[in-house]
Parts: C-alpha cells; sequence; structure tokens
C-alpha cells in the first residue's frame, strides 16, 4: 500500500505543477533546487558553480590556540557571480567567521540560471580551516608557519546533502559497495560531517573489511565523543570479530550517552547471551523489549535465556509470541533450533522449521540464471541454514537418517564448521567412524581457511575434541585437517568434459532443480571461448542433492576452468556465502565504474544510488530529484521547459514478486477517471527485460497519454513513465522513444570486460 499512496500522491502533484504557469521574479535571491526546495513548491534555480576561490588567513589568536573547525556562510550570488549578502549561518569563533567573510567576498562563481536566465541565487558554503600535522609541531620560525598557513573548501551544503542522501539510499537498498564509496566521497568534501564516518563504518562492516569499519567509526567517535550512534555500531563490528569485551564496552558507551538508547540494549543483551551470561543479559534484553515492544528477534534472544536458565515456561512463552507475531523466517528458523538444542518440543520445533523453510523457498520460486540480485543468491544462503535446523531437530529426535539429507545438503550448499560437526555427528550416530574423522576434520579445516568465518570457540574446541577422539592419540591431528583442506576442494570441484577447443576461465551460473538436475546455465563473465561449455555444464554433476519435498530451484556459481592440453575442465562451485558476496559486489560495479574524472555531462542524468542512469535531449530538465525513504522511493522527475510533458523515474527497494508489483500500480492508477492501458508487452532495456505499456487517464479534467515501462531485477523495481496531455503528447513521442531507449542500469550488472579490469 506504500507504493500505491505515494505513486499516486507524487504524480498527482506533478500534474497539478504542470497545469500552473510559473513565474518568478528574477530580482529576488531564488533558491537552488532540490530535497529543501523541489521545483514542485514553487520556482527553484539551478546552482552556481564556484570558479574562484582566494583562501582565508588564519586568525592569529586561532592559529595560536590551533583551532580548526568549519564556518557556513548563507550568501546571494548574484546574476554577474559576484557574492553579496553575506552572513554567517553556523559560527566558529576565534576570528575565524570574520576570516571567512572576507575570503567569499573575492570569490567568483558562475551564476545559477533559471528557466536558461542568470538569477540571483540563495546559497550556503562551508569554509574548513585546518592546521597543518607534524611540521608546525617543530619548532619553527614565523615566517615558515606563515608559509603553511591552510586553504579553506568550499563545498555547497546542497552538494552534502545530496551526496549524503544518495549514500545513505544504496545503505537502504543493501549496495554496500556503492554506499561506502559515496561515503568516501563525503568524508572528502566534508571531514567533519555528523554522520558520513559512521555510514562509511557500516557499509564497511557489511562488506566484511571489519578493521577498516573501526577506524571509520572511530573517526566518528573523535568528532562527535557523543554520537547518538557510533559506539553502537563499533560494538557491532567487534562482535562479528568475536571480541566480546571490546563489543560490550562499546554498547555500554551508547548507554551512557542514552540510556533509552534501544539498539544498545539489544545488542548488549544479545552479546552476553551469546557469551552465555544469560543473567547479566535478560535485563537488557527486557530493557531494549520494553523499548521496542513485540520484537520478535528480542524475544527469542529472552526464550533462548530462560531456557538456557532452567525458566522452561518462560522460555517457551517467549518463543511462541515470537512465532506468532513474525514475518521473517530467520525467527521461525531460530526458535526452532533453540527448542531443538534443549530437546524440547520438538514436533513444534519441526513446524516452526518447516514453516521457515517454505517461506524462504517462496522468495526462490522465480529465480533465474539470467539476472541475479543479491536478495536471490541471500534466500539460498538462508535456506543451507534451515535445512540444517530441521535436520538437527531430526537427529534430536533419534532420527539419524532422516536428519542426514538436510544436514549434507547444507553442508554441500555452505561449508560452515558448525554444520560440517552436525554432520559428523549424524555420521558417528550411523556407525561411520571413518566419515565422521572426515567430517570434522574438514569442519575445522573450514573455519582456518575462511578469514570471514568467525565460528564460536565452543564448536571449534568441540569438534576438535571429537576429531580427537575419534581419530585415536596417535593421529597426526594437523595433517587430518591439512587433508581435510583438500577434501573441501575436492567437495566442491566437478570434472566436467570438454566439448571444444577452448582454454581460460569464466565464472557459470547454474540452476538446480530438484531433486539436483541442473536446468539451466549462463555464463556470467570471463573467457568468451567458454561459452560453448554451457551445454557440458547442463549435463555436469554437480555435488548437490536437495532434500524432499524441496520445491523450489536454487542457484550455485562456480568458476570453471579449462586448460588446452586437458580433455577434462574443472568447475569449482563457491559456498552460498560467497555467491552471495559476488553478486552484492557485481551489483555495485567496480568502484571506478563510480568515481568521476570529468566534468558530467549535462544530458546526462546518472544517479548511482537510484542504479539508473538515461540521456536527455535538448531542453529537457531534471526538476525534481529525492532520494528513497522508509514510506517513499527514490523518484527523478524531468521536464520539456515550457510544455506539460514530463518523465518520471521511480525505484523501489520491495520484496515482491514483479506480478504484484504490477498489480499494485495498475491499482492506483485505476483510481483516475478513464484509465485503460494496453496488454503487456515485452521490452528490453540495457539487456534487461521488461513489460511495457501505453495508457490514457484523466486528472482534474486533462487527458494525458504516456508510456509506463516496469524492470524488476529481484527486489529493485523501477518504473519508468513518460506523459504529457493526450492533445500534445505526439509532439514528444520522438523524445519519449529516445530517452526510454537510452534507460540504464549500470551497477545492476556488470559487462565482462569490467570483471576483467577488475580482477587484474
Amino acid at each position: 500500500m506504500r507504493i500505491l499512496v505515494f505513486f499516486l500522491g507524487s504524480l498527482l502533484a506533478y500534474h497539478a505543477f504542470a497545469q500552473d504557469v510559473i513565474t518568478a521574479n528574477v530580482t529576488d535571491a531564488m533558491f537552488v533546487c532540490g530535497a529543501e526546495h523541489p521545483a514542485t513548491d514553487g520556482p527553484c534555480a539551478a546552482p552556481p558553480r564556484v570558479i574562484s576561490t582566494p583562501s582565508p588567513a588564519y586568525s592569529e589568536e586561532a592559529r595560536k590556540a590551533r583551532f580548526e573547525g568549519t564556518v557556513v556562510l548563507s550568501l546571494v550570488v548574484g546574476d554577474d557571480g559576484t557574492p553579496y549578502a553575506i552572513h554567517v549561518a553556523k559560527p566558529l569563533g576565534m576570528g575565524l567567521d570574520e576570516q571567512a567573510i572576507l575570503a567569499v567576498r573575492s570569490w567568483k562563481f558562475e551564476p545559477g540560471t533559471y528557466q536558461g536566465k542568470k538569477v540571483p541565487v540563495q546559497i550556503s558554503v562551508e569554509v574548513s580551516f585546518h592546521l597543518y600535522s607534524g611540521t608546525e609541531a617543530q619548532a619553527k620560525s614565523e615566517a615558515q608557519a606563515k608559509k603553511e598557513l591552510p586553504k579553506a573548501a568550499v563545498t555547497s551544503t546542497q552538494q552534502i546533502e545530496n551526496l549524503g542522501a544518495s549514500a545513505q539510499t544504496a545503505y537502504n537498498n543493501r549496495n554496500f559497495r556503492l554506499a561506502a564509496d559515496l561515503s568516501r566521497q563525503l568524508t572528502e568534501l566534508s571531514p567533519r560531517d555528523r554522520n558520513a564516518w559512521n555510514l562509511l563504518g557500516l557499509s564497511l562492516l557489511e562488506l566484511h573489511q571489519f578493521d577498516d569499519a573501526i577506524g571509520a567509526l572511530k573517526k566518528q567517535i573523535e568528532i562527535d565523543p557523543r554520537s547518538p550512534f557510533a559506539y553502537n555500531n563499533l560494538g557491532r563490528v567487534y562482535g562479528r570479530q568475536l571480541k566480546f569485551d571490546e563489543a560490550v564496552k562499546q554498547f555500554q558507551a551508547q548507554i551512557n550517552i542514552n540510556p533509552d538508547d534501544r539498539y544498545a540494549h539489544a545488542n548488549l543483551g544479545m552479546m552476553l547471551r551469546d557469551e552465555k551470561k544469560c543473567p547479566e543479559a535478560l535485563p537488557e534484553l527486557e530493557k531494549a523489549l520494553t523499548l521496542t515492544p513485540n520484537n520478535p528477534g528480542l524475544l527469542v534472544a529472552m526464550g533462548q535465556c530462560n531456557l538456557d536458565l532452567g525458566n522452561k515456561e518462560k522460555g517457551l512463552d517467549d518463543l511462541n509470541r515470537a512465532t506468532t507475531m513474525a514475518s521473517t523466517a530467520g525467527v521461525w528458523n531460530d526458535a526452532a533450533y533453540y527448542l531443538a538444542s534443549h530437546n524440547l518440543e520438538l514436533e513444534r520445533a519441526k513446524k516452526w522449521a518447516e514453516t521457515a523453510i517454505s517461506v524462504e523457498s517462496a522468495g526462490l520460486q522465480d529465480i533465474s540464471v539470467d539476472h541475479l540480485s543479491p536478495a536471490q543468491m541471500g534466500y539460498v544462503r538462508a535456506l543451507g541454514m534451515q535445512w540444517d535446523t530441521l535436520g538437527w531437530i531430526y537427529f534430536v529426535s533419534g532420527d539419524a537418517a532422516a536428519a542426514e539429507p538436510y544436514v549434507r545438503a547444507a553442508w554441500q550448499l555452505d561449508t560452515s564448521p558448525d554444520v560440517g560437526s552436525h554432520l559428523a555427528q549424524i555420521d558417528e550416530k550411523l556407525g561411520r567412524r571413518d566419515d565422521a574423522i572426515r567430517e570434522y576434520a574438514m569442519a575445522l579445516a573450514a573455519e582456518s581457511t575462511n578469514p570471514r568465518v568467525h565460528t564460536r570457540p565452543e564448536i571449534i574446541s568441540e569438534a576438535r575434541d571429537k576429531l580427537v577422539k575419534f581419530a585415536g592419540p596417535k593421529a597426526d591431528i594437523p595433517k587430518l585437517i591439512e587433508k581435510g583442506k583438500s577434501d573441501l576442494t575436492a567437495m566442491r570441484t566437478v570434472a566436467v568434459a570438454k566439448t571444444a577447443k577452448a582454454s581460460g576461465t569464466a565464472d557459470f551460473a547454474i540452476l538446480i532443480s530438484p531433486p539436483g538436475k541442473v536446468s539451466d546455465v549462463r555464463q556470467l563473465n570471463g573467457d568468451n571461448g567458454l561459452k560453448p561449455m554451457t551445454d557440458a555444464l547442463r549435463l555436469a554433476q554437480i555435488n548437490l542433492q536437495l532434500p524432499a519435498p524441496q520445491s523450489a530451484s536454487i542457484v550455485r556459481r562456480g568458476t570453471l576452468t579449462c586448460v588446452a592440453n586437458q580433455a577434462q575442465c574443472k568447475f569449482v562451485t563457491l559456498t552460498a556465502s560467497e555467491a552471495f558476496d559476488a553478486a552484492r559486489n557485481e551489483q555495485a560495479g567496480p568502484p571506478s565504474a563510480i568515481a568521476k574524472t570529468s566534468p558530467p555531462d549535462p544530458h546526462v542524468y546518472d544517479n548511482p544510488a537510484m542504479q539508473v542512469r538515461i540521456s536527455f535531449p535538448d531542453g529537457w530538465r531534471l526538476v525534481s530529484e529525492k532520494p528513497a525513504s522508509y514510506t517513499q522511493p527514490a523518484i527523478a522527475l524531468f521536464n520539456k521547459v515550457g510544455t506539460m510533458a514530463f518523465f518520471q523515474i521511480l525505484q523501489e527497494h520491495l520484496v515482491a514478486p514483479p506480478e504484484l508489483y504490477q498489480k499494485i500500480v495498475e491499482s492506483a492508477f485505476s483510481q483516475q477517471d478513464d484509465f485503460t492501458h494496453t496488454a503487456d508487452e515485452e521490452v528490453k532495456r540495457d539487456g534487461f527485460s521488461g513489460t511495457r505499456w501505453k495508457m490514457s487517464w484523466k486528472t482534474k479534467g486533462v487527458t494525458y497519454q504516456g508510456i509506463l515501462e516496469f524492470f524488476s531485477v529481484g527486489d529493485q523495481h523501477y518504473r519508468v513513465l513518460a506523459f504529457a496531455p493526450v492533445e500534445v503528447s505526439t509532439l514528444y513521442s520522438q523524445d519519449f522513444e529516445d530517452m526510454l531507449r537510452s534507460v540504464q542500469f549500470p551497477t545492476l550488472h556488470v559487462s565482462v570486460d569490467d570483471v576483467l579490469k577488475e580482477r587484474k
């Protein structure tokens, strides 16, 4: 419903804007078009551009005190590029405010424009004062110190706000690589921004770059020692590294700043629970629950702690409440696993685990090798964990034979040490001693070979103790683990008969349908000479049997290597976690594709956060641009100057099938008078398949005619709409078609050349 409300609301607002005759008194200063002053609210101007910025001098008082900071000035840039009406919007003191004003008076700008005319524009600028470190700390002469006086940096407040909004949108869309790149740009433009370093740290956390994330978050704390979020996020990073003591310190520091910080209380409670310190954890979890009532994740954690402490009735009540309100498969899965861990209510645990598998499988019903989104690969990874849970429930119930297909499939899909240990225990129960030894060794090898794996120490310790027990006191344990590494590689390697005289390396996606048959194959990148191997991969025996009654297909990714003088090629599959990371990185594209080293083309609209780029003909302009929020999609609106012709792009991150998404939009439009649209027509833009409608509708007595195109890739949904009043729509039909044909989604896929360049 949030799509329906926003789509209609924004569209009607744009129609109203189109029907008004807008005039502006160009003798008055105008605001710059942007989030605070959208074109739909009235006239606004294109921003001026700074072309000359003489540096300010440091005041003697500030220099001696080694005082640094940023002054924000409000001013008007005249239609001749001269600044005037300068006043301090955010003072710094110590004489630096006056020095900033003196410097900005001498700056020169290229004027702002409105409808092609130069106009006075009201803007804000930042003037930053920073002393050089190192050399000034030494005893230097006054003359040399003066030569090293700092230069001021200028960046418009609007530019910083837009970049920050784009970075946040990218993070919200789980495009963490792009969010990190944009956040870095933001830290360069505004080094003391109150959120840039925090957002960079969060993005790096999701990219598993833990040390860099810690550095960014510590920088945020240095800038703002009473930050309302940085300590909490720093604690999360330490938690991912299993540095529990450090994590606890950070969560407590956040609570000291804000005693009612629900995130810090929740994370502290979860961390103490993971440390098996449930008496300390429960008060924190209960406090977090009072701040966020009916949070199923908190209830699951409380249920686990109460079960650990022997409070059976309370623990079961917590888990029942959590599953009653659960909307995600993870809650059912976790609740089921904790019941099994305590050998309680196993039939109920089985139902919860099956529910989790059913929910996760639903997200894979339409999975395709043509376009793999991080969300889809995330479903595959989660499904493996849920198979392990259901298998473990069977094992605890005493049915090791029923447990084996689920746990073995989970192990083949994602070789995590805890799943490997579960499989070894099943082998042990079934009397397969040698298999158990091999699985324990492989589980320990999996932990040592993957730097991203952070398995709880007690799981590793238990697996090692079991390996020593079964292998015997004379066994060479390091040698067994080393062999486990080669066994892991062998498990993920498939020999493929070479069908062509090909050599090289390429990545492929393979669709596996129940019970374990390869049903589709697609080359993702690499040597084009390996494309003929697609048919051979269809016949390959990929090492994965989907447990019955699994109905959804899953995708495995891997690398095919062919050597000229060898009769067979080798296909090595990625783990589900590795495939998820690869899809996420490819969605963002290589960092070099984001950086802009040349002035932007005035006829190109490129929005990395929306992951879209279009070209527009002469006479068209961007009139409104809004980043996504929790309740609204990202949106960009263009207008043919002086006309009622519009071109609109909306992008939304939503887990919903494309068909449902289109029905919601159709329902929204159907509320307009005389709404009609033609039958669906398939269209391709930038290699992505979409659906095209030709439509007409009436709003406020005006009949519009338009073209609407839908594109859905995983959980990213786009609608591109070109429309104008029916009486004049034919005048702009060629412009509409040119703009529609120009639509690109540069970061939703990566070309072969880009991948190869990135690897080099």
